[in-house]
């Protein structure tokens, strides 16, 4: 029997917007929180503070990004409770699967909403 990974975690859609805020293209994906590693970070990588959230989506619908979204447009994202903008990062993981479960992409968040 085959399981698929949104079984096991919560799908988020995310709509994103060009910079002239129309309909760029939307996504749903599984979503999970990039913790950091040893060495240089991906936080430090992407030139970002410690205040950005670094989150991967692996796409469950479609299984590739769309044509029209690209890196540095932006989709309102609720994470943990809290509302807040996503970010497409210009960050490509190499990704042999990818035909099997989707594609991988980062998304930096960030909000206004304190804790």
């Amino acid at each position: 029997m085959s399981v698929g990974l949104d079984q096991y975690r919560p799908t988020a859609t995310l709509a994103f917007l060009d910079s002239g805020q129309t309909a760029a293209g939307s996504i749903t994906g599984i979503l999970r929180q990039v913790t950091g590693t040893r060495g240089i970070t991906i936080q430090e990588q992407l030139g970002l503070d410690k205040a950005a959230v670094i989150l991967e989506l692996r796409l469950t619908s479609p299984l590739e990004l769309p044509g029209g979204v690209k890196a540095g447009m932006r989709a309102a994202l609720t994470w943990r409770g809290r509302a807040g903008v996503a970010r497409l990062e210009p960050y490509t993981y190499n990704v042999a699967a990818a035909a099997t479960y989707g594609e991988k992409i980062l998304l930096s968040w960030q909000t206004d909403e304190i804790a």
